[in-house]
C-alpha cells in the first residue's frame, strides 16, 4: 500500500473515531447539573433553564448537560445546618447557588462557595399595603414619607382611632411581613428597621443588640396576626384575602408586582412606598468550588454558560416579567409589563432614599436571629 493511500486510510479511521466517541457521549445519559436558588428568582430561573436545557448544552467533551433547579431558602442553608446539609449522602451539592444576596453566600461559611456573578437580577425591599392604610402612615412633608417610626406608633397605639393618622379609621392596626426568623426577606426588614433607627446603613454589633431598639421593632414584628397564615406570599395572601391577613408590608418589589391583581387593585388599591435605606436582593451566581472529580469540572463549566445565559439581553428582558429588575437595576415600562402596571401604585425607578442598607456579619445575624425567635412563634 502506498505511503499517501496509508495516511489517508488512517486519516478516515481517526475521523471515524472521534465520531463515534462524539456519537457516544451524546448518547449517555445527561449531565445533571444543579443550580440551587432562592424563592424571590425561582419562576424567573426555572423558565430559564427550560430554555437553556432546549437548546441541548453540552460539556466540552460533547456530553450532554441538563439544568436542573432546586429551590432553597437561604437560611435554610446558613441558619438551619442542623437540618440542612449539601454534603451529606441524602442531599448532594449544587453546581450553583442563587441566593438572594452576596450576605447569604458570606453567612454560608462552611460551604466551598464562590461568587462568579455579583448580581443576576434585582429587587427592593419596598413598602405597600391597602391606600387607606397607607395613606395614614405616610407623611407627605417629610423627605421619605413612610418611617419605621410611623409604623412603630400605630402598632403601639393597638387600633386605628388611637393612631394619630389614623382616628377617621376602625379596627386593629395589622401588618404582614415574611417571617423573619425562616426568610431573607423578613430578616432583612429587621435590618431595613436598624439602618432607619441609628440613621446608618451599616447598624454596628452594639446598635443590633441595644435594648432600645430591639424595644422599638419587637412589638412590630410580634403584632403579625398569623404568620402561617400568610403562606410563602405576604402580597399573595393580601391579595387573595384582603385586609383580614394585613394591611400593610414591607417585601420585596418583586412580590407586590407577581401578585397585583384580586384586593390589591380593588376598592382600597396598593400603595407603595420605598423605606428610607434601601434593601437591595441582587441574586449572585456562586459556584460550588470543593469538587476536583471531572464531573464536577464538567458541572462548573456548565453551570458558568447558565450564568451567561442569564445575562444575555433577552434573559434580563424575561426577569422583568417576573418582577425583577435587571442586574443592573434597570426595567421598562412600556407595553403589558408588571411594571408598567404598578406605576399608577407608586412604582419608582428612582426613589428618594437616604442609602441602602448592608447586613451584618454572621455572628451578629445569628445572635438577631436568635433573639427574634423569643419575639416571633
Amino acid at each position: 500500500m502506498k505511503r499517501g493511500t496509508i495516511f489517508i486510510f488512517l486519516f478516515i479511521l481517526f475521523a471515524a473515531g472521534i465520531i463515534g466517541a462524539s456519537q457516544f457521549l451524546r448518547s449517555q445519559p445527561p449531565l445533571l447539573v444543579t443550580i440551587a436558588v432562592n424563592p424571590l428568582a425561582d419562576s424567573w430561573v426555572r423558565a430559564a433553564a427550560a430554555e437553556f436545557n432546549a437548546t441541548q448544552p453540552i460539556t466540552s467533551t460533547a456530553r450532554p448537560v441538563q439544568i436542573v433547579v432546586q429551590t432553597v431558602n437561604d437560611l435554610d442553608v446558613w441558619a438551619n445546618e442542623n437540618l440542612f446539609n449539601w454534603t451529606a449522602t441524602t442531599s448532594p451539592h449544587p453546581a450553583a447557588w442563587i441566593a438572594s444576596m452576596s450576605a447569604a453566600v458570606d453567612y454560608a461559611e462552611r460551604y466551598p462557595f464562590e461568587i462568579a456573578e455579583p448580581s443576576l437580577a434585582q429587587t427592593p425591599l419596598v413598602w405597600g399595603g391597602f391606600s387607606s392604610r397607607m395613606n395614614a402612615l405616610i407623611d407627605p412633608q417629610e423627605i421619605v414619607p413612610l418611617s419605621w417610626r410611623a409604623v412603630n406608633e400605630a402598632v403601639e397605639a393597638g387600633t386605628w382611632a388611637n393612631y394619630t393618622g389614623g382616628t377617621e379609621i376602625s379596627g386593629n392596626v395589622s401588618p404582614a411581613f415574611n417571617r423573619p426568623t425562616r426568610t431573607m426577606p423578613g430578616f432583612a426588614a429587621v435590618i431595613s428597621a436598624a439602618a432607619e433607627y441609628f440613621d446608618s446603613p451599616t447598624p454596628s454589633s452594639a446598635n443590633l443588640s441595644a435594648n432600645d431598639f430591639r424595644a422599638f421593632v419587637a412589638p412590630i414584628f410580634s403584632s403579625v396576626s398569623n404568620y402561617s397564615t400568610l403562606g410563602d406570599s405576604a402580597a399573595g395572601a393580601m391579595a387573595a384575602r384582603g385586609m383580614t391577613v394585613g394591611q400593610f408590608a414591607l417585601l420585596p418589589e418583586s412580590e407586590w408586582l407577581t401578585n397585583l391583581r384580586g384586593q390589591l387593585i380593588g376598592g382600597d388599591p396598593l400603595v407603595l412606598a420605598y423605606p428610607a435605606y434601601a434593601v437591595i436582593f441582587d441574586f449572585p451566581f456562586a459556584l460550588w468550588t470543593g469538587d476536583t472529580t471531572p464531573d464536577g469540572g464538567d458541572a462548573r463549566a456548565a453551570a458558568e454558560q447558565f450564568a451567561a445565559f442569564l445575562l444575555t439581553p433577552a434573559q434580563q428582558t424575561t426577569a422583568q416579567r417576573y418582577g425583577l429588575r435587571t442586574a443592573a437595576g434597570d426595567f421598562v415600562t412600556a407595553g403589558d409589563s408588571l411594571f408598567a402596571a404598578a406605576v399608577g401604585y407608586g412604582l419608582s425607578a428612582d426613589p428618594v432614599i437616604l442609602g441602602t442598607a448592608r447586613m451584618p456579619g454572621r455572628s451578629d445575624a445569628e445572635r438577631l436571629l436568635s433573639w427574634l425567635g423569643t419575639v416571633v412563634r
